[in-house]
């Protein structure tokens, strides 16, 4: 299979490099560059009460300028582009990171088929959010790689599968290779089935969930590891992802989720007394009364996903300025499994060129 790849990729790289040299006589360069950012500053006030009365309860608050995003997106030649998104977030970057930077390859308008490789998030589910915060799903499924993706993408199916070398490996597994395989599929419901009517929906699999975000953070916490010694695992997680997403005349909006190991984390991978199977779900509805306006409500929930609520609710309201700023307002209340309470408000203003 990974072979297979390969001989595409060099398909469409020949395909690429014959249309070039005619592109490149036909466009301007500043025709063929889009620069986008965004800047967010929020404050957040954040409560925690424990069940357990010989703790103090605690309250803290803080104003942030959270996230500065600045992305290129460039069109190489007819069908190849290339995208590079820098991020930079208060509290959680040591500098500015690359966030994404890869180079993608098609095939051509009538074969809607693409070849991308480099830093990106594979597509291990849809985490689509009405509110600030993102679901508890984004959190444990998320996965950031310098991967292969090959893939499929039309107005109905979007069909991909992904090769990368995790940073989370097999306790006894000497070899380092391209061994961690993310499958997805997706289908959009037809614009003209139904007037009016967004519908997504879509499946996905992971050869190895301790390579999420997530999960890794949790295993380098508990590890103890770092870059020179990464975590391990005994046996690969099997992860699965499930969405679907629908909106009714852009005023209505419906999303729900689900993330999941579907192999258990053992004791002596986590320091904790017994196996831990993580899973999570979120569930939002949303309305838009006006252009300017929106409203959503969330309830998401967890298991064995640690230091996560096990379950949380909440609403968000946004205000638009007009298509590129808003100010945002969002409570959430959750509960842990061990009966602590949590809320949390948040006011954040966005802005995006």
């Amino acid at each position: 299979m990974k072979k297979k790849m390969i001989q595409l990729l060099c398909v469409f790289i020949g395909v690429g490099c014959f249309n070039a040299q005619v592109f490149a006589d036909e466009t301007p360069w500043n025709d063929r560059i889009t620069i986008s950012g965004y800047l967010e500053a929020q404050a957040s006030y954040e409560s925690m009460n424990f069940d357990n009365p010989n703790i103090a309860n605690e309250n803290a608050s803080d104003v942030l300028l959270s996230t500065i995003e600045l992305g290129l997106e460039a069109e190489i030649a007819k069908n190849i582009s290339g995208q590079l998104l820098l991020l930079w977030e208060e509290d959680e970057s040591d500098g500015i990171d690359v966030d994404e930077g890869f180079i993608t390859i098609e095939a051509g308008e009538n074969l809607p088929v693409y070849f991308s490789f480099g830093k990106m998030y594979v597509p291990f589910g849809n985490y689509e959010t009405h509110m600030i915060s993102d679901p508890i799903t984004l959190e444990l499924g998320e996965t950031s790689e310098s991967a292969l993706k090959f893939g499929f993408n039309n107005d109905t199916f979007n069909l991909s599968l992904s090769l990368y070398n995790g940073y989370v490996n097999k306790t006894e597994d000497k070899d380092d290779h391209l061994s961690g395989i993310v499958g997805n599929v997706s289908l959009n419901l037809p614009k003209d089935i139904i007037p009016n009517l967004g519908l997504t929906a879509g499946i996905s699999f992971m050869s190895n969930m301790a390579d999420t975000c997530g999960i890794e953070v949790f295993l380098e916490d508990t590890q103890g590891a770092d870059a020179d010694n990464p975590p391990v695992v005994n046996e690969t997680i099997l992860g699965l992802n499930v969405f679907i997403s629908a909106s009714l005349m852009d005023k209505l909006f419906f999303e729900a989720a689900y993330t999941g190991a579907l192999d258990d984390l053992l004791p002596e991978n986590t320091k904790l007394t017994d196996k831990i199977k993580p899973k999570a779900w979120n569930i939002e509805c949303a309305i838009a009364p006006m252009d300017v306006l929106k409203l959503a409500i969330r309830y998401e929930g967890s298991e064995e996903f640690i230091d996560h609520p096990e379950k949380q609710m909440g609403g968000a309201m946004s205000y638009f300025f007009n298509d590129n700023a808003s100010v945002n307002f969002e409570v959430l209340w959750g509960e842990f499994e061990n009966k602590d309470q949590r809320t949390l408000l948040t006011a954040l203003v966005g802005v995006e060129f």
